[in-house]
C-alpha cells in the first residue's frame, strides 16, 4: 500500500471514531468544533477523513474526552470479522457489541462498568 493511500486509510479511521465520540456524547459539530477551538467546517473534513488530524488535536480531544489517544485509531472495520474458536455466532455478536460499547467510555465509567461486572458474577457464583 502506498504511504499516501495508508494516510487517507488512517485519516477514515480516525475520523470515523471522532464521529462515533462525538455522537456517543450527544455533541453536535458546533458544540464540538467549540470545544476544540475549530470551525464547524474543519470538525466535518476530520470526521469525513477529508483532513487529517493533527497529533496536537488528538491530544487535546483525548484530554478533552477522557479517552486515550489509541481509541481514534481502532480500526473498528477490521477487528474480531471471526468467532473465537468454540464460540457461537451469538456470543461473538454480544462480544463484539460490548467492545463497540466500551470503546468510548470515560475511564471513570469503564471502572464503574468493571465494579458491576464484578458484582454481578459474584452474584452469580454465590447462586450457583
Amino acid at each position: 500500500m502506498t504511504k499516501q493511500l495508508e494516510k487517507n486509510r488512517v485519516d477514515l479511521i480516525i475520523g470515523k471514531n471522532i464521529r462515533n465520540i462525538r455522537e456517543t456524547r450527544r455533541l453536535t459539530r458546533d458544540e464540538f468544533a467549540e470545544m476544540m477551538g475549530l470551525t464547524t467546517s474543519h470538525i466535518g473534513l476530520i470526521e469525513r477523513g477529508e483532513r487529517g488530524a493533527t497529533a496536537v488535536n488528538l491530544s487535546k480531544l483525548s484530554r478533552l474526552l477522557d479517552v486515550p489517544v489509541n481509541t481514534f485509531f481502532a480500526d473498528h472495520d477490521k477487528e474480531d470479522e471471526q468467532p473465537l474458536e468454540g464460540q457461537d455466532l451469538d456470543a461473538h455478536a454480544n462480544r463484539l457489541k460490548i467492545k463497540n460499547s466500551i470503546g468510548s467510555l470515560s475511564v471513570q465509567d469503564l471502572e464503574l462498568v468493571i465494579c458491576l461486572i464484578k458484582g454481578m458474577v459474584k452474584v452469580n457464583n454465590s447462586n450457583s
